[in-house]
């Protein structure tokens, strides 16, 4: 084993090659894609030389996303370890042992000179394989709480990232670093597109994350009638998660499945966001220094972020089992009409993160592989 190892890293100890092929891997949510993407799109300018692969898994929601964006894309079987007890427990060993062929045959198949993940089972496989055949590997831990998936990738990746500094200690100080969290530059550049609001309202923007929130969609629902008498609403429900009637919507509230391309002037328009905790929402609305009310999903890592933004106060938080729709349009009136406690919050999220551009995450990793 030790003369293994020895190899291993005798085959990297030569100069990174001038054209690389980079994989990146993760899926199942956009939790750990969305900095993924990130990255990819800074990478890809920096050094447009540089080949792009990406393994995600077959039905996910990362797959048209990845595609679009012209990335090559490929499929692995994922195995996720079920909280509670069911008969899918018994398939396990051999999803495991498929999910590990596959792994290894695409790595050979594609040679990359470096993997990247930021988590998620899809990637636990490929970082682990990439480990034994002396790939190097790169994984970043966005959540204030590490997943059971970082927790074994860590054991094997060559570098560690991690969003804020609290998360140091929990992963290898030798190979840990800060550095923030990474947002798509699509997030920060508005495309001029108008959603025919009312100049004289503020306006709010309400989004579930990246796989939407029936909850949170169906609260809104409730009060989207007297809301739209105060403020302008955009409102992204998630594809498959729209429970309003097109021909019943009230004046100046603006429903979308998704808005893909639109984002930006979304974030733009909003005087306030109404959201779930995931960290990618949370580096978005620290890099716009939008004030929020961030609404985490109950019993998930979700909340212990809800809870590391309470201690800095940079947001509210409502707790989904306390809040009912009048209690959540008593806080968004509330913020609206106290603009110098909205701005408050607006400077306190400014300041979350060490950076939020993804070009210093391709500087630092283009230094450590190089």
């Amino acid at each position: 084993m030790f003369f293994f190892y020895f190899y291993a890293i005798l085959l990297h100890m030569e100069t990174a090659p001038k054209t690389k092929k980079i994989m990146l891997t993760g899926g199942g949510t956009l939790g750990p894609v969305t900095p993924l993407i990130a990255i990819a799109n800074a990478w890809s300018k920096k050094s447009p030389d540089d080949v792009l692969v990406w393994v995600g898994t077959k039905n996910g929601p990362e797959r048209d996303l990845i595609m679009n964006l012209g990335i090559k894309y490929l499929e692995l079987t994922t195995v996720k370890l079920p909280r509670y007890f069911s008969l899918d427990i018994l398939f396990i060993p051999f999803r495991l042992i498929i999910g590990f062929y596959q792994a290894y045959k695409l790595l050979k198949m594609e040679k990359p000179y470096l993997v990247l993940s930021a988590g998620g089972f899809t990637s636990v496989p490929i970082v682990i394989v990439a480990r034994f055949i002396g790939i190097i590997s790169w994984v970043h831990q966005q959540d204030v709480r590490p997943g059971l998936a970082n927790k074994i990738m860590a054991h094997f990746a060559n570098h560690i990232s991690v969003s804020i500094p609290e998360l140091v200690s929990k992963f290898p100080r030798n190979k840990t670093k800060c550095i923030g969290n990474p947002v798509r530059e699509s997030v920060l550049k508005p495309t001029g597109f108008g959603f025919d609001l009312n100049s004289s309202k503020f306006t709010l923007l309400v989004t579930g994350g990246g796989s939407g929130a029936l909850w949170l969609n169906s609260r809104m629902k409730e009060i989207a009638g007297k809301l739209s008498e105060y403020v302008n609403v955009i409102h992204i429900t998630g594809k498959g998660k729209n429970v309003f009637n097109e021909n019943e919507l009230p004046k100046d509230y603006h429903v979308f499945e998704l808005l893909t391309d639109r984002i930006a002037d979304a974030y733009a328009s909003a005087d306030l966001v109404v959201s779930r905790a995931g960290m990618g929402t949370i580096a978005e609305l620290c890099a716009l220094a939008k004030p929020a009310i961030l609404i985490p999903i109950p019993s998930s890592h979700q909340e212990d972020n809800a809870k590391w933004i309470l201690e800095k106060d940079a947001a509210s938080v409502l707790l989904q089992k306390e809040t009912n729709s009048e209690s959540l349009f008593d806080e968004i009136i509330y913020l609206f009409n106290d603009r110098m406690r909205s701005e408050e919050l607006s400077s306190n999220i400014s300041t979350l993160f060490l950076s939020t551009d993804p070009n210093v995450f391709v500087s630092e990793i283009m230094k450590a592989i190089s």
